[in-house]
């Protein structure tokens, strides 16, 4: 085995990118479980509201979001 086997690698530089993006995955994926807690709570929110028969102004009913009635268009 010549000196040159342990001197031959990425190095400290290697080992600090490698951490960083380590470390960016761990935090990205942190906040995708935080949003994705976030969808499922609100999404059984408007299950009970439905299920009790209250929209809650949330929808319509057709899955089409917001609906405004009764409203006269003025053409813009």
């Amino acid at each position: 085995m010549s000196s040159d086997y342990n001197s031959i690698g990425p190095g400290f530089l290697g080992f600090v990118a490698t951490f960083a993006v380590a470390i960016a995955l761990v935090l990205l994926y942190r906040s995708l479980t935080k949003h994705l807690r976030k969808v499922r709570r609100d999404e059984q929110a408007q299950a009970q509201a439905r299920a009790a028969g209250l929209s809650g102004g949330v929808e319509d009913g057709d899955g089409g979001g917001d609906v405004v009635a009764d409203k006269a268009d003025d053409g813009q």
